[in-house]
């Protein structure tokens, strides 16, 4: 069934391609866009008729709703609607036939999804995890199940976290705050000022996986919903819209993993807290940026953020009436598929060059760059390729990062067998990850520590597995700790 079924789609697309010399280049690329949704959501549906009770969870069903529905599906409909200014923006960006380049990167993206289900499906992804967990040293066994966990851990943890992040921004390397000089000069030790960094997240998840067992401990309310209120601060903080909405994500993903539901008030909150990420952040990076004596410090973020919310009055962004900007905003904001054009466009027009970054390098080489420190390899590469993607392609002179999407990564790498292989692999790690839900409350935190590098599928392919190979040994020591027998 499944053979017909990839025997269908190829026909379907192949018939696309052939109707290329009849229609516009616009035309084949909505064909190819809805080809794309069609078939996510034929994946879909024949995962949850094989496993209705944990379809929603699965990494690969998340993946292809927020990685590619998302990146390079719906949102394409920014470019169809007649005089908008994605669409304005496009011509202006690839001249008279823009559809042509983005039709072409269409196919890349298709050939990835694809191989990613390919690669999901293959099942090698339970030879990965017997590998992970039994093959060198049993580790099944060091999994805790209790959800009763050391709660003065959980407090040093948060305290911790909290003291690291001022300290961080009185240094001048947390969030849109940071300095681009001071994050080199500091980048020995600002990698591990992040990870201690994440631990009041690391507790929230603790926290609400407690709170929502079947032994619920109601004294954990109180300090799950302070934290979520520091965790929103330090997000508003940071400028970065998804640290402000992740402090009700993790609750709320904790709590489907235990009851198989969806809690509508934390979902409810998540979106408030999207709605208020868009009307304070975007006008404090404006100002951030446009600012020549922005101070890294607690008070002069605070100030900058409270003109941004005096620019948005004043300018109007996002009022309750003005609908348009939020789906504008949505749009534009989760759409990838002009940066991905970009980048393939700028290697097949230029090359890349000797000064550039060596992207197969950062392939190969991911697990020396996730175990070595700075302080020993002096010349490991800075993740900075986001910063040479705005000077170079995009032709700016300002240190912004720029996410030119992990096809934009591996075309640069190795071309188009690189997206296939990649995407492959990237379905066998989804499939393992999975796996680990069955070894009770320690599982669980090596599945959620994971799980967004494999949903959302981040420019730095490289920083995935050096993400899995950083995290994964930490995972196991933080939850054995954490948990008691």
């Amino acid at each position: 069934m499944r053979f017909l079924m990839y025997v269908f789609f190829g026909l379907l697309y192949l018939l696309i391609l052939f109707l290329d010399r009849f229609y516009s280049s616009e035309t084949i690329f909505l064909f190819k866009s809805l080809f794309l949704t069609l078939y996510i959501v034929t994946e879909i549906l024949a995962v949850r008729m094989e496993d209705r009770k944990n379809w929603m969870i699965k990494p690969v069903v998340l993946a292809s709703v927020f990685t590619f529905l998302i990146g390079y599906g719906i949102t394409n409909l920014r470019f169809i609607i007649p005089d908008s200014e994605a669409r304005n923006n496009l011509f202006f960006t690839f001249g008279n036939d823009p559809f042509n380049l983005l039709s072409k990167t269409m196919d890349y993206i298709v050939l990835g999804l694809v191989s990613m289900w390919i690669g999901y499906r293959s099942n090698l992804g339970f030879f990965l995890f017997k590998f992970l967990t039994t093959s060198v040293v049993n580790l099944k066994k060091y999994f805790k199940n209790s959800f009763d966990f050391n709660i003065k851990l959980i407090y040093t943890f948060i305290i911790l976290s909290i003291g690291v992040r001022f300290y961080a921004i009185f240094i001048g390397v947390y969030g849109y705050a940071q300095d681009p000089e001071q994050v080199i000069e500091s980048a020995g030790i600002s990698q591990y000022l992040n990870l201690l960094g994440l631990l009041a997240q690391y507790s929230l998840l603790v926290l609400s996986l407690a709170y929502y067992s079947e032994g619920q401990n109601k004294s954990y309310l109180k300090v799950i919903v302070l934290l979520i209120i520091v965790e929103v601060i330090f997000g508003i903080m940071s400028g970065m819209k998804s640290l402000v909405v992740m402090p009700f994500v993790i609750p709320m993903v904790a709590f489907f993993i235990l009851k198989r539901k969806i809690k509508k008030s934390l979902l409810a909150l998540s979106v408030a807290a999207i709605v208020i990420a868009y009307i304070i952040i975007e006008p404090f990076r404006i100002l951030r940026f446009m600012d020549p004596n922005f101070q890294s410090s607690p008070k002069y973020i605070i100030q900058t953020l409270y003109d941004a919310y005096i620019l948005n009055k004043q300018v109007g962004l996002g009022e309750a009436k003005d609908t348009e900007f939020f789906l504008f905003a949505f749009l534009s904001r989760n759409n990838y598929m002009i940066e991905a054009a970009m980048a393939i466009d700028y290697e097949n027009n230029v090359g890349l060059n000797e000064h550039d970054p060596d992207f197969l390098s950062r392939l190969y080489f991911a697990p020396l760059h996730a175990v070595v420190p700075r302080f020993i390899w002096a010349g490991k590469p800075f993740e900075n390729t986001g910063i040479w993607f705005t000077h170079r392609v995009l032709g700016f002179d300002f240190d912004s990062s720029t996410g030119f999407t992990p096809f934009g990564f591996l075309y640069f790498a190795g071309g188009v067998p690189f997206i296939a292989l990649f995407f492959f692999i990237f379905g066998i790690m989804q499939n393992a990850l999975f796996r680990f839900l069955d070894l009770g409350s320690g599982g669980m935190i090596i599945f959620l520590g994971l799980l967004f590098t494999m949903v959302l599928i981040d420019t730095s392919v490289n920083g995935i597995f050096v993400a899995w190979i950083r995290y994964y040994p930490l995972l196991i020591l933080i939850q054995y700790f954490t948990f008691k027998k």
